[in-house]
């Protein structure tokens, strides 16, 4: 790495301060209305899905009706109130990388920014058929995915350094081992992470490599980008196998896939049957709930690791922390209200 010790606008890879806490960002709160809005929805989802499924096209399951349109309200809740959290995180942590914002709680933020991303996702599977009859709307909360989804794999790349393997080099001392292979530090400024050019150092002493955590972020990215782009297209089509089939031929991919069926590969018609199977409302909740549960080990397992103590701010349940539990009661006042406004008109119906 290049012998660079200045300081590049008060961010400073080389001297920076202890690990402090941030509650704004890492507090107890915070984290967990991230991670149980994640949850709720998630349940949300596969309630109504099987209400859906037990439902009768004849009308002749009110009841389940009801529920049905009440938890597609309160999923939209979610949907709607986690996207703009989600976007707002993110640039908080931009606007604090000014101010010496450690990579503990970038990554906090990333991963913070990945549960919101995913609730948006589990809505655009659990309400396709809602979101089809609404092209305004739909278009609208697909625009603000896309947004949330483009800031979050642009600043993906930086995880790679924060998780990768950094080689530091200590001074030649008798019976000393001279060599250190370590994680980034907690309180390495998440600056830092955007210019792996400079020098950085650990311990006080240089790093004389650092290694790129390649399958990490490539994991990653292919999780959001295909979970996204999966999702954005089913809303507009019946079936993957419908998007898919129509460029294999353009590309006339099928004589291959013909003349690979003569050495046991599957057959073109096949492969469309696996696609149009993978749009299933089931197959998608079981993957998006496999994201959330790698999110879910993610955070925890970096905020355990960052070094802060146990009696930190953080961890105080302030005004701060428990407030933001306490809105996620909001959504389910609304969804008592959409319940009982459509029981209301159904009484006076049977009336």
């Amino acid at each position: 790495m290049p012998s660079d010790d200045s300081q590049i606008d008060g961010w400073n890879c080389t001297h920076y301060p202890d690990l402090k806490a941030n509650p704004d960002i890492g507090g107890i709160g915070t984290i967990s209305s991230f991670v149980v809005s994640a949850y709720l929805t998630l349940i949300c989802c596969i309630s109504k899905a099987r209400i859906d499924y037990l439902r009768s096209p004849d009308k002749t399951t009110p009841t389940l009706d009801i529920w049905s349109f009440a938890l597609g309200r309160l999923i939209l809740s979610f949907s709607d109130q986690q996207v703009i959290v989600g976007i707002a995180v993110l640039l908080a942590g931009l606007s604090q990388l000014s101010s010496g914002l450690n990579s503990y709680h970038w990554m906090t933020v990333l991963n913070l920014a990945w549960f919101s991303g995913f609730v948006h996702i589990l809505t655009l599977t659990a309400m396709r058929v809602e979101n089809r009859s609404k092209n305004k709307i739909r278009n609208i909360r697909l625009c603000a995915m896309g947004i949330l989804a483009f800031i979050l794999l642009c600043m993906m790349y930086t995880v790679g350094l924060a998780t990768g393997r950094a080689t530091v080099t200590f001074p030649e001392q008798p019976g000393v081992r001279s060599e250190l292979i370590t994680t980034p530090p907690s309180n390495l400024p998440a600056w830092c992470l955007f210019q792996p050019g400079t020098t950085w150092k650990i311990q006080g002493s240089p790093v004389s490599n650092l290694v790129y955590n390649w399958l990490y972020v490539a994991l990653a990215l292919l999780i959001l980008i295909y979970s996204y782009v999966t999702r954005a297209l089913l809303l507009y089509f019946d079936s993957l196998g419908q998007v898919v089939f129509p460029v294999v031929k353009l590309l006339r991919l099928d004589k291959l896939a013909d003349f690979g069926k003569r050495y046991g590969f599957p057959e073109i018609k096949s492969i469309e049957r696996r696609l149009e199977g993978m749009g299933r409302s089931w197959l998608q909740l079981g993957w998006l709930s496999f994201a959330l549960a790698w999110g879910t080990v993610r955070i925890f397992t970096i905020r355990k690791s960052s070094g802060l103590q146990p009696s930190n701010e953080e961890n105080i349940w302030g005004f701060g922390q428990v407030l933001a539990l306490l809105l996620l009661v909001l959504p389910f006042l609304n969804l008592y209200g959409k319940y009982m406004c459509s029981q209301k008109i159904l009484n006076k119906n049977k009336s």
